[in-house]
């Protein structure tokens, strides 16, 4: 899918801040622009940036970070916006820079299966991250908007996030899907100025699975999600308190 022009908000400062909007429904609505945002960390806005997210008028971040990633990169958000920043940790999942480092100072000799690593991630978020995701929903519920939420990368915790809430909102699981690839197209110059730096130590091969977001691995949620619950609608309303009339609400706010 090619991305549509608006659906990066271009900051120096971070690389995948995107707009959850334009994206067409299964009952032809549009997901409303402005509203919902997903994005990578952001320790390195410059005040450039913060022009431009003061333009967006940003009233929430939902951060999916660990307590020692945001300690390591703090938002760097001034308090003049006042903007609320709720920190509900996934403290589970792939841990995919640890393991990087681990192939790295080991010579490659500690391996580790990237593609697997990602694929247990993934289970966890559709299985364990239960309470994240309910709080991210009711803020979206509550009209906590306009919101951006975030993990380090804005791939993983973030990419399931976004998932679940254009499947919400009626978007095809093929739309879904290429939303979610997106990460790839935008975090290509990081993903291979990394690769490069590994490649004096270890094979990048080794690296990109773990760099990358993949089909398989949104898949190995869906399934692991309709085994344990049956059904989106049932995961929606049994794990996150998302009934059908919550349903329709979040779609009333957010379509057009």
């Amino acid at each position: 899918m090619k991305p549509h022009p608006k659906r990066l908000v271009k900051l120096e400062g971070t690389d995948n801040f995107r707009d959850l909007g334009g994206y067409s429904t299964e009952d032809g609505k549009t997901v409303k622009w402005g509203k919902i945002f997903r994005a990578n960390r952001m320790d390195l806005l410059t005040d450039n940036d913060f022009r431009e997210i003061e333009n967006l008028g940003l009233k929430t971040v939902f951060d999916f970070r660990r307590t020692d990633e945001v300690e390591k990169a703090p938002h760097r958000l001034p308090g003049y916006m006042d903007i609320t920043i709720h920190n509900y940790p996934i403290i589970s999942g792939a841990y995919g820079f640890q393991a990087i480092r681990k192939m790295i100072d080991s010579g490659g000799e500690e391996m580790v299966d990237g593609v697997a690593l990602m694929k247990a991630a993934n289970k966890y978020y559709a299985n364990k991250a239960y309470p994240q995701y309910k709080a991210l929903f009711q803020l979206l519920l509550n009209s906590e908007v306009p919101l951006v939420f975030n993990c380090s990368a804005g791939k993983d915790r973030t990419g399931f996030g976004a998932a679940l809430i254009l499947i919400a909102l009626g978007v095809s699981k093929e739309t879904v899907i290429a939303d979610y690839l997106l990460t790839n197209y935008y975090r290509k110059k990081h993903n291979e100025k990394l690769l490069n730096e590994v490649s004096k130590s270890i094979d990048p091969e080794l690296v990109r699975p773990i760099l990358e977001v993949r089909e398989e691995y949104l898949e190995v949620a869906f399934g692991e999600l309709i085994k344990t619950f049956g059904s989106f609608e049932k995961y929606f309303e049994k794990a996150l308190n998302v009934g059908r009339q919550d349903l329709e609400r979040l779609r009333n706010y957010y379509l057009e």
